[in-house]
């Protein structure tokens, strides 16, 4: 079995670890999940990348509620999570999948 995909499966592990977590325990671990799933989602590029990309916006939109204070009801979590998928679904429809992973990609050009 290859590294990438072993690397690929390891993170994805930990995203739903981070977003479990989150649920569970800290909201900050939104932010976590939120990194992670990127970053799965640019190791998927070829494949599934930008479906896996709406998690990253859903978690970010979780993170940033939580963060302000704004989340308060479960109710504000599913409208902050409807917001993260209407900000993706706009984000793969108008913006080039080079701009929405260009820092991973610069990253992972230097390193390998």
């Amino acid at each position: 079995m290859p590294a990438a995909v072993v690397v690929y499966y390891s993170l994805a592990i930990l995203t739903l670890a981070s977003a479990v977590l989150a649920i569970v325990h800290n909201p900050r671990w939104y932010w976590a999940a939120a990194l992670l799933s990127w970053v799965v989602s640019f190791m998927g590029g070829f494949s599934i990348g930008l479906f896996t990309l709406v998690l990253t916006f859903v978690f970010l939109a979780l993170a940033l509620g939580y963060q302000f204070k704004w989340i308060k009801t479960r109710l504000h979590a599913v409208i902050a999570t409807l917001m993260g998928m209407a900000v993706w679904a706009v984000a793969i429809a108008t913006v080039d999948d080079a701009w929405l992973f260009f820092p991973l990609a610069w990253v992972f050009e230097r390193v390998f």
